[in-house]
């Protein structure tokens, strides 16, 4: 996982990841890193993104730019209700091959620490 909130990460990670076949590692942001910096490994060490927050233009250009072999699911609950939802049709933003999670309403993530 990458992303601005380390022990979030974290907590996803063991909540979820632990009893998984999966390989999941959990990178922190390095403040003086440039986005250009951040997107460039996230093309080079990343198979699949993940967009938490599908609304993040930085999260949206790291997945695109990742490149087209990788796997990408975006987060189909845009914003918090009156937010941003209302406003944007997901086909108008999301390429046709990026994968929409939907979660059950009362899906509850790891609170942030």
């Amino acid at each position: 996982l990458f992303g601005n909130d380390y022990e979030w990460s974290v907590n996803v990670v063991q909540k979820y990841l632990n009893n998984s076949n999966t390989e999941a590692y959990v990178l922190p942001v390095v403040p003086n890193f440039t986005p250009v910096v951040d997107f460039a490994f996230v093309r080079q060490n990343c198979d699949a993104i993940l967009l938490s927050a599908s609304a993040s233009t930085f999260g949206w250009w790291a997945a695109y730019l990742a490149g087209p072999a990788k796997r990408i699911y975006y987060n189909a609950i845009f914003s918090k209700p009156n937010g941003v939802e209302n406003e944007m049709n997901a086909a108008d933003v999301f390429p046709p091959s990026w994968i929409s999670l939907n979660m059950p309403a009362d899906y509850k993530l790891p609170p942030s620490v």
